[in-house]
């Protein structure tokens, strides 16, 4: 495999991995830096469809997590010959993970690598404990793009959910979404259904859906849920239901989102990242991703389990018509948004169960 070259910071970006790949073979060796899950899942298809033969695929493609892998036995699958016609991808996430040990087997394979296998290091931080045993690898650059360059990319994704967006859509929706790149793309499909095939997304429809009114409130409502601030959500969600017919949906959704975020975060910081990073890693918005860091602690495995009970609750109360959708929803977050040490002490702040 040939060498690629390399751009003054040593990264390229995914778009130019599907250059490079259009133009000729893959490298032996990548590694996939940044929490941006968007970008990080762009560059793994482009590298399975340029190295994998789809009918190989159950035999050729591993995706390996570092807990309890065996680096020394997977280093030797690599210098295999692949199954059939096409290359192998072994892919080892999250490779922040890894053991001093594991990255001494895989560094040793990757001086000398199988010229059929690529093998891909994703890693949300990539530390120079990870960076310096793979000097030859190539390393492309998934973290979340700053708010100036988030815009670029939209186009791209308009057009591969076959609409395209106006300019100054664009630059509303990367200014309500900031670096969140997965979440300016989440309300592109939303707004992709109101252009409907071949259509224009407007700057008027992102204002309607994402930034307008209530449905800025609906990003309040998690904001506020990270901060601890249970008025503000309770606010937040009063003024949303008040500017959408069946709001509640929405709500419900996104708290939902919100505790299966806080269970991921966990898993994240468990596997070694550290709580900014994990909350990042877990899908939160930039601007509340040290907030939500901060509050991991408090909530426990045995936290959340009774939260997302509360919440099936309030779900089932408000579609059964046993609660209006107001009264069951502040009664969650309320309950939800109360801390450990405010909980059960009277008022509204009660211990979810």
């Amino acid at each position: 495999m040939a060498p690629a070259s390399r751009t003054p910071s040593g990264k390229i970006s995914p778009e130019e991995l599907e250059r490079r790949l259009g133009r000729g073979p893959a490298e032996p060796v990548y590694l996939l830096s940044g929490s941006e899950a968007l970008l990080r899942d762009a560059a793994l298809r482009a590298l399975k469809a340029k190295v994998v033969q789809a009918e190989f695929e159950p035999f050729n493609y591993t995706n390996a997590d570092p807990a309890g892998l065996d680096a020394l036995a997977l280093a030797q699958e690599m210098r295999i010959l692949p199954m059939g016609g096409g290359g192998r991808l072994v892919v080892v996430s999250p490779a922040e993970g890894l053991l001093k040990e594991q990255i001494k087997a895989l560094a040793e394979y990757a001086a000398d690598p199988n010229p059929a296998t690529c093998l891909v290091l994703a890693a949300a931080e990539m530390k120079e404990s990870l960076r310096k045993p793979f000097p030859k690898a190539v390393v492309v650059d998934c973290s979340s793009p700053y708010e100036d360059h988030l815009a670029a990319h939209l186009p791209v994704l308009a057009k591969s959910l076959g609409v395209r967006i106006e300019s100054d859509a664009a630059a509303s929706l990367a200014s309500l979404c900031g670096r969140d790149l997965s979440r300016a793309a989440a309300e592109m499909e939303k707004a992709a259904g109101f252009a409907g095939p071949g259509g224009a997304i407007t700057r008027g429809m992102i204002e309607s859906l994402v930034g307008g009114g209530g449905a800025g409130d609906l990003f309040k409502i998690t904001s506020a849920l990270v901060r601890g601030d249970a008025a503000a959500a309770v606010h937040a969600t009063r003024r949303f239901l008040e500017g959408e017919e069946r709001a509640e949906l929405r709500v419900l959704y996104e708290l939902g989102m919100h505790l299966r975020k806080l269970l991921g975060a966990r898993a994240h910081v468990a596997r070694g990242l550290r709580p900014a990073e994990a909350a990042r890693a877990a899908g939160v918005f930039w601007k509340d991703a040290d907030a939500f860091a901060a509050s991991l602690p408090a909530w426990s495995e045995e936290r959340i389990a009774g939260a997302y009970r509360a919440l099936l609750q309030a779900d089932r109360r408000i579609k059964r018509g046993i609660q209006d959708p107001a009264g069951a929803l502040e009664a969650y977050l309320w309950r939800a948004a109360a801390s450990p040490a405010h909980e059960g002490r009277g008022g509204a702040a009660r211990k979810i169960r």
